[in-house]
């Protein structure tokens, strides 16, 4: 079925929409040779890698029926040779030398424009090497056998201002640790750091950090197996992998349980309260509950950063990566195959804002691991956020694009100032829940029960969450197990300012929208089709 409706833009008490589709006009540009606005980020740069960005002179059009087979790839120049291919708007240049000037340039491959690597090139030095701690210096075996918490640790402890901690090849056996700042933790290709296990472990370090919120000091106190407070200018680089080993922890705290003799599973990786983190190029897998969580940090970027659930052993609480009340947060060129959000902004109505989140270029797969299932990007249920984009992200069997949620008791969320553009969507695993109500969700009922929802007016207090301004456009959505689009919004003060724009949506139950003011529609285009389809 499809059908077709021209340049919506209205305010909705209550509509539920099965159908929507606008017709779609041919943009008519030609490929264009050039990339616009190449940049390597003061933070991404090291003494041996430069992180490279960029952006295309003209959008991709996702309306076009063979859309997938007319993505761009890019190709990378350093000092006028090519050095490789990318097919993301993104590549680290590695095994560069310290305290050396270069000259990067990206054209799109094929290109004939040779005037444009000159005239769009852009000069980056590298950065001064610290001294090199090598773990094995410090005792550690790397046999998979014999622990090596302590060897580790030494070296990061007796790591000097702006040197690297690094572990190379082998297998290493390890338990909680803790970062520090101004320091560079390399785990080597072919490093593999397993964390013993939940009946091994024993009992676990908190620590504890005072968070700044609007009602006054409050004590953030964690619990992880690597962890860092008060931390700024820490690198964790490398193509090595770090496994939490949460299948040992998963069965001993089913849903329900969050204790187990006063105690509760530990996050993977948490940085509390610091600036300038650049995570790049490892692997976290298997965390018991949240991979990476950044509270009150400001200035990350990771990136080419791999987060999964590779074990089949039923897990709960697998966020990704989880920034609270964290500012200029750069997420580009990541695989999330694990389990629950994939990246979920968090905070509650008193803490920090959540502000100038991007991510670019990453891939949310439930097949990127054995045990994936992602939910994908998530605004959690009580934050304040405002300046995201979502751009040039690829979801296959994953739960969501976008799920940005909250509830009445939710005091103070506020969200504001949301863009998702140039986004690719398929899916067959995931159906409707109460939770992850379609790939694009905006509910202000989370988990709410059924005498509370979109028909019930309730009071109206300063406390009462608010969403405005969140634009999706260049969308192209398959969904043949559930609905398209999802907006429930609150009667008494509906969600504000709601743009959508060059979309294709194939879903099998179309749009549900309550309680919306001042929605936009153009260019498109939605099919309601059926499982078989």
């Amino acid at each position: 079925m499809i059908a077709e409706i021209k340049n919506i833009k209205i305010s909705i008490n209550k509509l539920l929409l099965v159908f929507l589709c606008i017709g779609f006009q041919g943009w008519g540009q030609n490929t264009s040779n050039f990339i616009k606005n190449l940049r390597a980020p003061s933070l991404g740069v090291t003494s041996s890698t430069v992180l490279l960005l960029w952006d295309d002179q003209y959008e991709p059009n996702v309306m076009l029926e063979d859309y997938s087979n007319s993505k761009l790839s890019y190709d990378i120049y350093q000092d006028g040779v090519k050095i490789a291919t990318a097919n993301k708007h993104t590549y680290t240049v590695k095994d560069l030398s310290p305290e050396h000037n270069y000259s990067f340039s990206v054209c799109v491959t094929k290109s004939k424009a040779h005037k444009f690597l000159e005239e769009n090139a852009i000069n980056v030095t590298t950065k001064k090497a610290g001294k090199i701690f090598n773990v094995k210096d410090f005792g550690a075996v790397g046999n998979g056998k014999v622990e090596d918490t302590e060897a580790i640790q030494n070296a990061i402890n007796s790591c000097d201002k702006g040197g690297t901690v690094l572990v190379p090849s082998g297998s290493y056996l390890i338990g909680q640790i803790e970062l520090k700042s101004d320091m560079t933790f390399e785990i080597e290709k072919g490093a593999f750091l397993t964390f013993i296990g939940y009946d091994d472990i024993g009992v676990l370090k908190r620590f504890k950090t005072t968070l700044a919120h609007t009602d006054g000091d409050k004590i953030h106190t964690g619990k992880s197996l690597i962890y860092g407070s008060n931390i700024h200018d820490l690198t964790i680089t490398g193509e090595g992998v770090l496994d939490a080993n949460g299948e040992t922890w998963w069965p001993h705290f089913p849903v329900g349980l969050e204790k187990v003799n006063g105690e509760t599973r530990p996050r993977f990786l948490e940085l509390v309260k610091g600036s300038n983190i650049l995570v790049q190029g490892v692997t976290f897998q298997d965390s018991p509950k949240f991979n990476n969580v950044l509270i009150y940090i400001d200035n990350v970027i990771y990136s080419d950063v791999k987060i999964l659930k590779y074990s089949t052993v039923e897990g709960r609480n697998g966020d990704g990566l989880d920034p609270y009340g964290s500012r200029n947060v750069t997420i580009v060129g990541c695989l999330f195959g694990n389990q629950d959000d994939s990246i979920a902004l968090k905070g509650d109505g008193k803490s920090r804002f959540c502000e100038n989140i991007k991510v670019l270029d990453c891939v949310f797969d439930g097949n990127a691991a054995p045990g994936a299932s992602p939910l994908g990007f998530a605004i959690g249920s009580g934050c304040k956020v405002k300046g995201v984009l979502v751009k040039n992200c690829t979801f296959i069997d994953a739960a969501s694009i976008a799920n940005i949620k909250t509830k009445k008791d939710a005091s103070y969320t506020f969200v504001e100032d949301v863009r998702v553009e140039n986004i690719t969507y398929i899916n067959t695993k995931h159906i409707d829940r109460k939770w992850n109500h379609a790939p694009i969700a905006l509910d202000q009922y989370y988990y709410a029960p059924e005498d509370k929802g979109p028909k019930v007016f309730q009071p109206l207090t300063p406390e009462t969450p608010f969403f405005r301004n969140i634009q999706f456009k260049n969308i192209r959505i398959n969904n043949p197990v559930g609905r398209g689009i999802y907006i429930a919004g609150f009667a008494e003060l509906p969600i504000q300012q709601v743009s959508f724009t060059d979309m294709m949506v194939k879903s099998l139950d179309g749009f549900s929208i309550q309680n919306v003011q001042d929605i936009s529609m153009q260019n498109v285009k939605v099919e309601l089709v059926t499982q078989q389809d």
